[in-house]
């Protein structure tokens, strides 16, 4: 597993998309502390902006993870913990976490990449545990502004990003992806095109 995100993305990925996904950040944040865990990751988890949402005095270990260096070099600012890593291959036990989250990362992924990704958050996840994910979710209820605002999105990204984007909304998507886990929560927002779900582990 590599990173497609260089120094120049990671230079303008929060002041170009912050404005426009502040308040999604800062529901999941409002979302997690309701859930009273303790132990949260968040995989694949870019500049670290997420997790500055998220009080450390609330939790006993908040960590992100990404193979973006460039990317990770960001998060210094926010003063948050984020490492280098594979989120296909955490390294840390089963049943480690309380809750595993990932932001906008599995839809741009080869599928079987992504799906490695929510099956690791399976794993490192406790029984009870929770994982929550924020992505596209196009349905019958999706308007056609929101489908056409997030296709455009992906559109101007291009290349193999916007193809991997088009097979995980062929593939049927989220829904698809962790068809295996039970939904506790599902928040839908910009014309229902962009859902924050809530899952729940259970082994």
């Amino acid at each position: 597993m590599s990173s497609e995100y260089g120094k120049f993305t990671a230079k303008v990925y929060d002041p170009v998309l912050g404005p426009f996904i502040k308040g999604i950040r800062k529901r999941v944040a409002l979302e997690i502390k309701r859930l009273r865990v303790r132990k949260v990751i968040d995989l694949c988890c870019g500049t670290g902006h997420q997790l500055k949402y998220l009080e450390q005095k609330d939790f006993d270990q908040i960590i992100g993870i990404d193979l973006s260096e460039d990317m990770l070099s960001v998060s210094k600012k926010y003063n948050v913990n984020c490492k280098v890593g594979d989120a296909t291959n955490t390294g840390y036990p089963d049943g480690y976490f309380d809750l595993a989250m990932t932001s906008f990362a599995l839809h741009e992924k080869p599928w079987d990449l992504a799906q490695s990704i929510v099956n690791e958050a399976k794993r490192i996840v406790g029984p009870g545990g929770y994982f929550l994910v924020v992505d596209y979710y196009y349905d019958k209820s999706t308007g056609a502004w929101g489908r056409f605002v997030t296709w455009l999105i992906e559109f101007m990204v291009g290349g193999q990003h916007y193809r991997n984007y088009r097979n995980f909304i062929r593939k049927g998507g989220l829904d698809q992806m962790c068809n295996a886990l039970s939904i506790v929560k599902k928040i839908r927002i910009l014309s229902n095109s962009i859902g924050i779900f809530i899952y729940r582990v259970e082994k």
